[in-house]
């Protein structure tokens, strides 16, 4: 009971967050179908929350939520970011967030735990992606 208390207040807070950050951050042609919220978590470390519409694709959640990750990077004047963590819910399923505690959700759901960059980081231990051509490469790719 006391995590499914945590849960909702979580999506109560990040609700509000999303209605905050929802009108700052690109791409604002793919706001007819996702909704978005980004929350500074220490000095070039984000969580980024794209929440689909009923109708959008586990794929382009995905592209989506990187696209936000790659808006928030170079709001910030950083040049490359990694995911270091990834949760994925599908509509429908129940799974573990990123803190441990149970979600849900009827709509697709990713959220992501991004690091930003001036540099490339030699040393990473996922993937390091450049913000400016993530954008241009999904951009392109739904023609936003």
């Amino acid at each position: 009971m006391k995590k499914l208390s945590r849960l909702i207040i979580g999506i109560f807070v990040l609700s509000g967050c999303a209605s905050a950050n929802l009108r700052e951050t690109p791409p604002e042609d793919a706001f007819s179908i996702a909704e978005y919220s980004s929350i500074k978590l220490d000095e070039g470390t984000y969580r980024i929350v794209f929440f689909g519409k009923s109708v959008t694709a586990n794929a382009t959640s995905a592209d989506f939520a990187r696209l936000q990750s790659a808006a928030i990077a170079t709001k910030n004047g950083y040049k490359y970011f990694m995911i270091s963590k990834y949760f994925v819910t599908s509509p429908g399923v129940t799974g573990t967030a990123p803190d441990n505690t149970p979600a849900s959700s009827d709509l697709p759901m990713n959220t992501l735990i991004v690091q930003c960059f001036n540099d490339r980081p030699a040393d990473a231990r996922s993937a390091v992606y450049d913000a400016s051509e993530i954008s241009k490469r999904i951009r392109a790719q739904y023609k936003l």
